[in-house]
């Protein structure tokens, strides 16, 4: 490896020297090795499209009051209003049942 090839003196040194020569070792193999120029973003970055989401508030989750398979209706980043219908939670031991509409707590955008 590249970073083994920077030799250092091999007197005695103190914890404080030992981290500074470290760190100029570290320094000095990132500014020889590094491939100079940007990082393009990727396709989806490039596009714009990607959206930054926060759940800060309990009205942001909607918690199932029992346990069954959830059908979404809505796709991850959709935009919603509150009380809009985002999903429908079948109860498995009431098949028989209508299942039950999950509601938007908040207005935003769908996260899971």
């Amino acid at each position: 490896m590249i970073r083994e090839r920077i030799q250092t003196s091999t007197l005695p040194r103190s914890k404080d020297q030992h981290q500074q020569s470290q760190a100029t070792r570290d320094d000095l193999f990132l500014r020889n090795n590094l491939i100079h120029g940007t990082i393009e973003p990727i396709a989806y970055h490039a596009a714009g499209t990607q959206k930054q989401l926060e759940m800060v508030h309990r009205d942001c989750f909607t918690v199932a009051p029992f346990d069954g398979h959830y059908e979404p209706l809505l796709e991850c980043g959709t935009p919603m209003k509150k009380g809009d219908t985002v999903g429908l939670l079948h109860d498995f031991d009431h098949i028989d049942m209508e299942p039950w509409p999950v509601k938007a707590g908040v207005d935003g955008a769908v996260l899971a």
